[in-house]
């Protein structure tokens, strides 16, 4: 079975991004949902390189109900480009 996290490390991950990566992964998880924004700042193919060293795959992305309505092109895009096989929707 395969088992991933879906947010709850938000705060370690915007401390230390790939670090918290790597502790997902040195834990045992397969996958998370998790912000692409890291990913696609600055060099895109080495920041893939070093996520695909994690082992971890990504599960999804998310984006707000103003964001797939507004800007879908967009998050479309991001998704594609770390990987992501679905965007899942959130609001609050």
């Amino acid at each position: 079975m395969k088992i991933g996290l879906i947010g709850i490390v938000g705060e370690e991950m915007k401390a230390d991004y790939f670090g918290t990566l790597e502790k997902i992964a040195a834990i045992g998880y397969a996958g998370v949902e998790a912000s692409e924004g890291m990913l696609l700042a600055g060099d895109v193919s080495a920041n893939m390189e070093r996520f695909r060293g994690t082992g971890l795959s990504f599960l999804s992305t998310s984006a707000s109900r103003e964001q797939l309505r507004d800007d879908f092109d967009t998050v479309l895009s991001n998704a594609l480009a770390v990987g992501a096989p679905r965007v899942s929707m959130w609001w609050s």
